[in-house]
Protein backbone atom coordinates (compact mmCIF):
# COMPACT_ATOMS: atom_id res chain seq x y z
CA UNK A 1 0.00 0.00 0.00
CA UNK A 2 1.19 3.35 -0.86
CA UNK A 3 1.81 6.31 2.12
CA UNK A 4 -0.87 8.05 0.34
CA UNK A 5 -3.40 5.41 0.20
CA UNK A 6 -2.44 4.60 3.87
CA UNK A 7 -2.74 8.39 4.83
CA UNK A 8 -6.09 8.12 3.28
CA UNK A 9 -7.18 5.19 4.69
CA UNK A 10 -6.05 5.89 8.16
CA UNK A 11 -8.20 9.86 7.82
CA UNK A 12 -11.48 7.47 6.57
CA UNK A 13 -11.29 5.13 9.76
CA UNK A 14 -10.35 7.94 12.35
CA UNK A 15 -13.34 10.07 10.69
CA UNK A 16 -15.62 6.90 10.65
CA UNK A 17 -14.75 6.15 14.76
CA UNK A 18 -15.42 10.17 15.46
CA UNK A 19 -18.44 9.98 13.44
CA UNK A 20 -19.37 7.16 15.48
CA UNK A 21 -18.22 8.98 18.66
CA UNK A 22 -20.05 11.95 17.91
CA UNK A 23 -23.31 10.39 17.17
CA UNK A 24 -23.43 8.44 20.87
CA UNK A 25 -22.80 11.75 22.50
CA UNK A 26 -19.46 10.75 23.53
CA UNK A 27 -17.46 13.73 22.18
CA UNK A 28 -18.55 17.66 23.76
CA UNK A 29 -18.81 19.53 20.88
CA UNK A 30 -19.68 22.79 23.28
CA UNK A 31 -17.07 25.55 21.54
CA UNK A 32 -17.81 24.29 18.03
CA UNK A 33 -22.03 25.02 18.34
CA UNK A 34 -22.74 26.68 14.72
CA UNK A 35 -25.53 28.81 15.53
CA UNK A 36 -24.51 32.09 16.09
CA UNK A 37 -25.94 33.54 19.60
CA UNK A 38 -25.22 37.51 19.14
CA UNK A 39 -25.58 39.86 16.62
CA UNK A 40 -22.20 41.16 15.23
CA UNK A 41 -20.75 44.18 16.72
CA UNK A 42 -20.68 47.82 14.80
CA UNK A 43 -19.28 50.10 17.28
CA UNK A 44 -15.99 50.10 18.89
CA UNK A 45 -13.67 52.03 20.65
CA UNK A 46 -10.55 53.87 18.51
CA UNK A 47 -7.66 52.27 21.02
CA UNK A 48 -9.56 48.95 20.93
CA UNK A 49 -9.09 49.02 16.63
CA UNK A 50 -5.70 50.51 16.72
CA UNK A 51 -5.10 47.47 19.06
CA UNK A 52 -6.51 45.14 16.86
CA UNK A 53 -4.53 46.75 13.43
CA UNK A 54 -1.31 46.30 15.47
CA UNK A 55 -2.06 42.60 16.12
CA UNK A 56 -2.85 42.04 12.97
CA UNK A 57 0.66 43.04 11.44
CA UNK A 58 2.35 41.05 13.58
CA UNK A 59 0.30 38.09 12.76
CA UNK A 60 0.01 39.61 8.99
CA UNK A 61 -3.30 38.73 8.31
CA UNK A 62 -2.85 40.88 4.95
CA UNK A 63 -0.37 38.70 3.77
CA UNK A 64 -2.27 35.13 3.69
CA UNK A 65 -5.80 36.90 3.11
CA UNK A 66 -5.17 39.05 0.42
CA UNK A 67 -4.34 38.02 -3.22
CA UNK A 68 -1.47 39.32 -5.65
CA UNK A 69 -2.89 42.62 -6.65
CA UNK A 70 -6.15 41.89 -5.13
CA UNK A 71 -7.85 43.66 -2.31
CA UNK A 72 -6.56 44.30 0.99
CA UNK A 73 -8.21 40.95 3.19
CA UNK A 74 -10.66 40.14 0.29
CA UNK A 75 -9.10 36.97 0.25
CA UNK A 76 -8.23 33.88 -2.58
CA UNK A 77 -4.35 33.99 -1.75
CA UNK A 78 -3.49 30.36 -2.91
CA UNK A 79 -1.39 28.53 -0.29
CA UNK A 80 0.65 25.35 -2.14
CA UNK A 81 0.15 22.03 0.11
CA UNK A 82 0.71 18.18 -0.15
CA UNK A 83 -2.90 17.73 -0.67
CA UNK A 84 -3.94 20.14 -3.05
CA UNK A 85 -4.46 24.32 -2.87
CA UNK A 86 -6.24 25.77 -0.49
CA UNK A 87 -7.34 29.46 -0.97
CA UNK A 88 -7.70 32.32 1.74
CA UNK A 89 -11.37 33.63 3.36
CA UNK A 90 -12.24 36.85 2.57
CA UNK A 91 -12.41 38.65 6.14
CA UNK A 92 -13.17 42.03 5.22
CA UNK A 93 -17.08 42.57 7.36
CA UNK A 94 -18.84 41.74 3.49
CA UNK A 95 -21.83 40.28 4.99
CA UNK A 96 -21.94 37.42 2.50
CA UNK A 97 -18.57 36.62 1.63
CA UNK A 98 -16.76 38.00 4.49
CA UNK A 99 -17.33 37.93 8.33
CA UNK A 100 -19.72 40.67 8.36
CA UNK A 101 -22.55 38.57 9.91
CA UNK A 102 -20.00 37.35 12.27
CA UNK A 103 -20.04 37.91 16.34
CA UNK A 104 -17.67 38.59 18.65
CA UNK A 105 -18.13 34.96 19.98
CA UNK A 106 -18.50 33.67 16.15
CA UNK A 107 -15.45 34.85 15.39
CA UNK A 108 -13.74 33.49 18.73
CA UNK A 109 -15.19 29.98 17.25
CA UNK A 110 -13.40 30.59 14.03
CA UNK A 111 -10.01 31.68 15.95
CA UNK A 112 -9.63 28.82 18.67
CA UNK A 113 -11.37 26.04 17.35
CA UNK A 114 -11.55 26.91 13.27
CA UNK A 115 -15.04 26.33 12.81
CA UNK A 116 -17.28 28.69 11.43
CA UNK A 117 -20.63 30.14 12.39
CA UNK A 118 -22.32 27.49 10.03
CA UNK A 119 -20.72 24.51 11.18
CA UNK A 120 -17.80 24.35 8.48
CA UNK A 121 -14.54 23.21 9.66
CA UNK A 122 -11.60 25.63 8.54
CA UNK A 123 -8.52 23.58 7.16
CA UNK A 124 -5.14 24.38 9.36
CA UNK A 125 -3.47 26.59 7.10
CA UNK A 126 -5.37 29.08 8.65
CA UNK A 127 -2.96 28.03 11.94
CA UNK A 128 -5.86 28.29 13.78
CA UNK A 129 -4.19 25.85 16.35
CA UNK A 130 -1.95 28.84 17.28
CA UNK A 131 -4.92 31.30 17.41
CA UNK A 132 -6.65 29.35 19.70
CA UNK A 133 -4.19 30.31 22.57
CA UNK A 134 -4.46 34.10 22.13
CA UNK A 135 -5.81 36.25 25.21
CA UNK A 136 -9.60 36.81 24.44
CA UNK A 137 -8.76 40.86 24.75
CA UNK A 138 -6.38 40.42 21.69
CA UNK A 139 -9.14 38.30 20.03
CA UNK A 140 -11.62 41.29 20.67
CA UNK A 141 -9.05 43.71 19.32
CA UNK A 142 -8.68 41.99 16.29
CA UNK A 143 -12.44 41.32 15.49
CA UNK A 144 -12.74 45.47 16.20
CA UNK A 145 -10.17 45.84 13.84
CA UNK A 146 -11.23 43.85 10.75
CA UNK A 147 -14.98 44.78 11.08
CA UNK A 148 -14.12 48.33 11.06
CA UNK A 149 -12.38 47.53 7.74
CA UNK A 150 -13.84 48.65 4.18
CA UNK A 151 -16.45 45.23 2.93
CA UNK A 152 -15.13 44.01 -0.39
CA UNK A 153 -17.90 41.57 -2.18
CA UNK A 154 -15.89 39.51 -3.37
CA UNK A 155 -15.99 35.64 -2.70
CA UNK A 156 -12.66 33.61 -3.32
CA UNK A 157 -12.14 30.82 -5.07
CA UNK A 158 -12.93 27.08 -4.31
CA UNK A 159 -10.24 24.95 -2.90
CA UNK A 160 -8.76 22.06 -5.16
CA UNK A 161 -8.33 19.41 -2.76
CA UNK A 162 -7.70 15.59 -3.87
CA UNK A 163 -9.91 12.82 -2.11
CA UNK A 164 -10.58 12.46 0.69
CA UNK A 165 -8.81 15.84 2.16
CA UNK A 166 -12.13 17.86 0.70
CA UNK A 167 -13.90 16.01 3.50
CA UNK A 168 -13.79 18.71 5.78
CA UNK A 169 -15.36 16.17 8.52
CA UNK A 170 -11.85 15.00 8.60
CA UNK A 171 -10.85 18.00 10.66
CA UNK A 172 -12.62 16.89 13.43
CA UNK A 173 -10.26 14.09 14.18
CA UNK A 174 -7.40 16.51 13.68
CA UNK A 175 -8.10 18.86 15.69
CA UNK A 176 -8.36 15.95 18.58
CA UNK A 177 -4.84 14.83 17.68
CA UNK A 178 -3.24 18.74 16.80
CA UNK A 179 -5.48 21.05 18.36
CA UNK A 180 -3.98 23.09 22.24
CA UNK A 181 -5.98 25.64 22.82
CA UNK A 182 -4.81 25.54 26.39
CA UNK A 183 -3.48 29.48 27.61
CA UNK A 184 0.52 30.24 27.50
CA UNK A 185 1.26 31.21 30.91
CA UNK A 186 4.02 33.43 31.93
CA UNK A 187 7.38 32.69 33.48
CA UNK A 188 8.03 34.39 36.47
CA UNK A 189 11.75 33.63 35.97
CA UNK A 190 11.95 35.90 32.31
CA UNK A 191 11.48 39.13 31.69
CA UNK A 192 8.03 40.59 30.61
CA UNK A 193 10.02 41.06 27.11
CA UNK A 194 10.56 37.46 26.87
CA UNK A 195 7.13 36.52 28.26
CA UNK A 196 5.66 38.55 26.04
CA UNK A 197 7.68 37.48 22.88
CA UNK A 198 7.27 34.01 23.67
CA UNK A 199 3.33 34.55 23.71
CA UNK A 200 3.29 36.27 20.27
CA UNK A 201 5.61 32.91 19.22
CA UNK A 202 3.21 30.51 20.27
CA UNK A 203 -0.03 32.19 19.37
CA UNK A 204 -0.58 34.83 16.95
CA UNK A 205 3.01 35.17 15.13
CA UNK A 206 2.32 31.61 14.74
CA UNK A 207 6.00 31.24 13.64
CA UNK A 208 5.69 26.99 14.07
CA UNK A 209 3.69 27.09 11.79
CA UNK A 210 6.32 27.61 9.18
CA UNK A 211 9.24 26.47 10.93
CA UNK A 212 8.22 22.70 12.82
CA UNK A 213 8.22 20.08 10.96
CA UNK A 214 5.06 17.96 10.16
CA UNK A 215 4.15 14.18 10.15
CA UNK A 216 2.09 12.66 7.81
CA UNK A 217 -1.32 14.31 8.53
CA UNK A 218 0.27 17.80 8.28
CA UNK A 219 0.19 17.58 12.18
CA UNK A 220 3.62 19.97 13.93
CA UNK A 221 5.78 16.67 15.38
CA UNK A 222 5.40 18.22 19.17
CA UNK A 223 9.25 17.12 19.95
CA UNK A 224 10.48 19.50 16.97
CA UNK A 225 9.15 23.01 17.67
CA UNK A 226 10.80 25.45 15.55
CA UNK A 227 13.65 22.77 14.01
CA UNK A 228 12.72 23.55 10.91
CA UNK A 229 9.74 23.18 8.16
CA UNK A 230 8.51 23.72 4.76
CA UNK A 231 6.41 26.69 3.63
CA UNK A 232 5.17 27.05 0.33
CA UNK A 233 7.99 25.41 -1.86
CA UNK A 234 10.53 26.85 0.62
CA UNK A 235 12.68 25.90 3.67
CA UNK A 236 11.68 27.55 6.63
CA UNK A 237 14.85 27.33 8.59
CA UNK A 238 15.48 26.03 12.34
CA UNK A 239 14.98 28.99 14.59
CA UNK A 240 15.95 27.29 17.96
CA UNK A 241 19.15 25.45 19.02
CA UNK A 242 19.52 23.62 15.84
CA UNK A 243 20.21 26.70 13.57
CA UNK A 244 22.53 26.27 11.03
CA UNK A 245 23.27 30.07 10.41
CA UNK A 246 27.15 30.38 10.35
CA UNK A 247 27.12 33.68 11.85
CA UNK A 248 24.99 32.84 15.54
CA UNK A 249 21.82 35.28 15.49
CA UNK A 250 21.85 38.35 18.56
CA UNK A 251 18.43 39.78 19.84
CA UNK A 252 19.98 42.96 17.99
CA UNK A 253 20.42 41.57 14.66
CA UNK A 254 17.26 39.46 15.02
CA UNK A 255 15.08 42.77 15.92
CA UNK A 256 16.91 44.20 12.71
CA UNK A 257 16.20 41.29 10.55
CA UNK A 258 12.62 41.08 11.50
CA UNK A 259 11.78 44.97 11.49
CA UNK A 260 13.62 45.59 7.87
CA UNK A 261 14.03 42.47 6.16
CA UNK A 262 17.83 42.14 6.37
CA UNK A 263 20.64 42.51 8.58
CA UNK A 264 24.17 43.12 7.94
CA UNK A 265 25.33 39.96 9.51
CA UNK A 266 23.27 37.47 8.10
CA UNK A 267 21.40 38.51 5.00
CA UNK A 268 18.02 39.20 3.05
CA UNK A 269 14.74 37.89 3.90
CA UNK A 270 13.73 35.48 1.04
CA UNK A 271 10.35 33.51 0.01
CA UNK A 272 7.23 33.64 2.75
CA UNK A 273 9.38 35.13 5.17
CA UNK A 274 9.86 38.36 3.09
CA UNK A 275 6.20 38.76 3.45
CA UNK A 276 6.54 38.27 7.30
CA UNK A 277 9.05 40.75 7.60
CA UNK A 278 7.23 43.48 4.94
CA UNK A 279 4.19 43.13 7.40
CA UNK A 280 6.66 43.32 10.94
CA UNK A 281 8.34 46.58 9.50
CA UNK A 282 4.97 48.37 10.58
CA UNK A 283 4.01 46.80 13.81
CA UNK A 284 4.81 47.97 16.86
CA UNK A 285 8.60 47.82 17.39
CA UNK A 286 8.24 46.61 21.10
CA UNK A 287 5.85 43.71 19.64
CA UNK A 288 9.29 43.14 16.90
CA UNK A 289 11.29 43.58 19.85
CA UNK A 290 9.71 40.79 21.96
CA UNK A 291 9.40 38.24 19.77
CA UNK A 292 13.47 38.79 18.68
CA UNK A 293 13.92 38.67 22.53
CA UNK A 294 12.42 34.90 22.90
CA UNK A 295 13.80 33.70 19.95
CA UNK A 296 17.65 34.59 20.46
CA UNK A 297 16.91 32.96 23.73
CA UNK A 298 16.40 29.61 21.87
CA UNK A 299 19.51 30.27 19.23
CA UNK A 300 22.83 28.72 19.73
CA UNK A 301 25.72 31.28 20.84
CA UNK A 302 28.30 29.41 18.36
CA UNK A 303 28.52 28.36 14.66
CA UNK A 304 27.25 25.03 14.38
CA UNK A 305 30.61 22.49 13.90
CA UNK A 306 30.51 21.13 10.32
CA UNK A 307 32.92 17.46 9.16
CA UNK A 308 35.75 18.51 6.82
CA UNK A 309 35.47 17.52 3.33
CA UNK A 310 38.15 17.63 0.42
CA UNK A 311 37.48 20.34 -2.35
CA UNK A 312 36.27 19.76 -5.87
CA UNK A 313 37.56 21.17 -8.89
CA UNK A 314 35.13 23.75 -9.79
CA UNK A 315 32.68 23.28 -12.48
CA UNK A 316 33.81 24.80 -15.78
CA UNK A 317 30.20 25.94 -16.42
CA UNK A 318 29.24 26.70 -13.18
CA UNK A 319 32.71 28.96 -12.64
CA UNK A 320 31.65 31.14 -15.71
CA UNK A 321 27.96 31.40 -15.15
CA UNK A 322 28.72 33.00 -11.92
CA UNK A 323 31.74 35.32 -12.83
CA UNK A 324 30.21 36.20 -15.98
CA UNK A 325 25.98 36.75 -14.40
CA UNK A 326 26.66 36.71 -10.64
CA UNK A 327 29.49 38.83 -10.64
CA UNK A 328 27.86 42.48 -11.92
CA UNK A 329 26.85 42.33 -8.09
CA UNK A 330 28.35 39.81 -6.19
CA UNK A 331 32.55 40.39 -5.68
CA UNK A 332 35.40 38.15 -4.39
CA UNK A 333 34.12 35.32 -2.03
CA UNK A 334 29.99 36.69 -3.00
CA UNK A 335 29.39 40.22 -1.09
CA UNK A 336 27.65 42.86 -2.83
CA UNK A 337 29.51 44.79 -4.89
CA UNK A 338 28.47 48.05 -3.05
CA UNK A 339 29.55 46.67 0.07
CA UNK A 340 26.02 47.62 2.06
CA UNK A 341 24.38 43.97 2.13
CA UNK A 342 26.17 40.49 3.42
CA UNK A 343 28.28 38.61 2.26
CA UNK A 344 26.25 35.22 0.97
CA UNK A 345 28.86 33.50 2.92
CA UNK A 346 26.82 34.15 5.96
CA UNK A 347 23.69 32.94 4.63
CA UNK A 348 21.75 30.05 6.05
CA UNK A 349 20.07 28.90 2.58
CA UNK A 350 23.98 27.45 1.86
CA UNK A 351 24.72 25.54 5.04
CA UNK A 352 21.12 23.73 5.00
CA UNK A 353 20.72 20.07 4.07
CA UNK A 354 18.58 20.84 1.04
CA UNK A 355 19.13 23.19 -1.41
CA UNK A 356 15.23 24.21 -1.69
CA UNK A 357 16.12 27.57 -0.83
CA UNK A 358 19.42 28.71 -2.80
CA UNK A 359 17.91 27.52 -5.88
CA UNK A 360 14.43 29.00 -4.83
CA UNK A 361 16.19 32.36 -4.99
CA UNK A 362 18.46 31.60 -8.21
CA UNK A 363 15.11 30.80 -9.95
CA UNK A 364 13.09 33.65 -8.76
CA UNK A 365 15.47 36.25 -7.19
CA UNK A 366 14.56 38.44 -4.74
CA UNK A 367 11.87 41.11 -5.32
CA UNK A 368 11.96 44.77 -4.27
CA UNK A 369 10.62 44.56 -0.50
CA UNK A 370 7.31 47.18 0.34
CA UNK A 371 9.85 48.83 2.63
CA UNK A 372 11.91 49.77 0.01
CA UNK A 373 14.96 48.43 2.56
CA UNK A 374 16.93 45.23 1.47
CA UNK A 375 18.63 44.26 -1.71
CA UNK A 376 17.03 43.10 -5.34
CA UNK A 377 18.17 40.24 -6.80
CA UNK A 378 16.64 39.28 -10.35
CA UNK A 379 15.71 35.67 -10.90
CA UNK A 380 17.26 33.71 -13.45
CA UNK A 381 14.67 30.70 -14.35
CA UNK A 382 14.67 32.00 -18.25
CA UNK A 383 18.12 32.01 -18.73
CA UNK A 384 19.89 29.03 -17.13
CA UNK A 385 18.46 25.43 -17.37
CA UNK A 386 17.86 23.93 -14.57
CA UNK A 387 20.76 21.93 -14.55
CA UNK A 388 23.07 25.05 -14.89
CA UNK A 389 20.93 26.14 -11.86
CA UNK A 390 21.78 22.88 -9.65
CA UNK A 391 25.62 23.63 -10.60
CA UNK A 392 25.60 27.60 -9.68
CA UNK A 393 23.95 26.48 -6.16
CA UNK A 394 26.49 23.71 -5.62
CA UNK A 395 29.70 26.10 -6.44
CA UNK A 396 28.24 28.62 -4.37
CA UNK A 397 27.68 26.00 -1.65
CA UNK A 398 31.08 24.79 -1.97
CA UNK A 399 33.10 27.66 -2.46
CA UNK A 400 31.52 30.42 -0.72
CA UNK A 401 29.75 28.26 2.14
CA UNK A 402 32.54 25.86 2.77
CA UNK A 403 30.19 22.92 2.44
CA UNK A 404 30.08 19.73 0.34
CA UNK A 405 28.02 20.16 -2.40
CA UNK A 406 24.33 18.87 -2.30
CA UNK A 407 24.18 15.41 -3.92
CA UNK A 408 20.14 16.09 -4.55
CA UNK A 409 21.02 19.65 -6.27
CA UNK A 410 19.84 18.60 -10.08
CA UNK A 411 16.60 16.61 -9.07
CA UNK A 412 15.43 19.44 -6.52
CA UNK A 413 16.04 22.22 -9.08
CA UNK A 414 13.71 20.31 -11.90
CA UNK A 415 11.47 19.38 -9.16
CA UNK A 416 11.00 23.41 -7.92
CA UNK A 417 11.24 24.43 -11.36
CA UNK A 418 8.02 21.90 -12.20
CA UNK A 419 6.24 23.08 -8.85
CA UNK A 420 6.72 27.06 -9.75
CA UNK A 421 5.60 26.28 -13.24
CA UNK A 422 2.20 24.85 -12.06
CA UNK A 423 1.88 27.03 -9.41
CA UNK A 424 -1.72 28.47 -8.74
Amino acid sequence: MTLKRTVIAGLLTLAGLLALLRFCGTISLAHAAFAATTQPRTRFDAALIARGRALALVGNCASCHTAPNGATLAGGFALRTPFGVIYSDNITPDPEFGIGSWSEADFARAMRDGVTPDGEHLYPAFPYNYFARMTKSDLDALYAYLMTRRPVHMQAPANRLDFPFNLRVLLTGWNLLFLNPSPIAPRPDHTAAWNRGRYLVKSLAHCGACHTPRNWLQGEVADAGLEGGLAEGWTAPAINQKSLSPVPWTQRELETYLSTGIDAQHGAAAGPMRIVTDGLSAAPRSDVHAIAVYIASLMPRTPPRHAPFTHTQPLATAAAIVHGVCANCHGLNAPIAEGRWPSLAASTSLQETSPRNTIQILENGLPLPKTGAGPFMPGFANILSARQVAQVANYLREHVGGRKPWSDATDMARRIRAENQNAP
